[in-house]
């Protein structure tokens, strides 16, 4: 949080990036080879990775290591959005109930 807040003072979209990349480091070898959806309610981090390039320099690196990652395990991607309504991580992120 401390390198994104040196290049930001609000750094949602990379926050919003973080997680696929995250999610393919962890849980990628058990998608090796299959098809997989992954969910962002973010449509400035979705087209990030539509685009195999983020915006600002940190968001690119993390895009260009998911890209790596997932050429790597050969995973064919899709990328969605879901509506903050049916996010169930979007209150607690915003501290609501």
């Amino acid at each position: 949080m401390a390198q994104l807040l040196l290049r930001s003072r609000n750094p949602i979209y990379e926050l919003e990036v973080m997680p696929v990349l995250i999610a393919a480091l962890l849980w990628g070898n058990t998608c090796e080879f299959a098809q997989v959806c992954w969910y962002l309610d973010n449509e400035a981090g979705r087209s990030a990775f539509l685009k195999a390039y983020g915006a600002t320099e940190i968001a690119d690196v993390m895009v260009r290591n998911f890209t790596h990652h997932e050429m790597e395990l050969q995973i064919k991607s899709w990328f969605s959005r879901v509506p903050s309504a049916s996010n169930i991580a979007d209150a607690p992120s915003r501290h609501e109930d």
